[in-house]
Formats: structure tokens, C-alpha cells, sequence
């Protein structure tokens, strides 16, 4: 069962990563606010039914900048 979570968590993070690479601090991109990181993540995070700050960290780790990807 463990596995399995760990699985689907790092399912999310690549999801999100897909969605949203990571960037360097302050990399914003232009464009429409409504498609900023924070915001495409949130509607994320309520597509699945996760909170916005699970779905941030499960990207950083699945990035390999977390603390739990090797």
C-alpha cells in the first residue's frame, strides 16, 4: 500500500512538472495571469482533490530538487 502512494505521489509530481516546469526563482513567464505556475497548479490540485501545497511538493521532488528523489 505504501508503494503504491509513493507511486501515485511521484505520478503527480511528473504530471505537474509537465504541466509546469520548474523555473529559476523569479522565472516568471509572460502571459495571462490566469495561466501563472500557482495558478495552473491549483487548478491541479483541485482537479484531483489535493491541496495546492501537496501538489507544489510532490513536483519539487518528482524534479529531483526534493528531498526524497534520487
Amino acid at each position: 500500500m505504501v508503494e503504491q502512494q509513493t507511486r501515485g505521489q511521484f505520478t503527480i509530481g511528473d504530471r505537474a512538472l509537465e504541466i509546469e516546469p520548474l523555473r529559476k526563482r523569479g522565472g516568471q513567464q509572460a502571459g495571462d495571469p490566469e495561466w501563472s505556475v500557482n495558478a495552473r497548479l491549483t487548478r491541479l490540485a483541485e482537479d484531483i482533490g489535493l491541496k495546492f501545497n501537496s501538489v507544489k511538493s510532490v513536483r519539487r521532488v518528482a524534479s529531483g530538487h526534493g528531498p526524497f528523489r534520487s
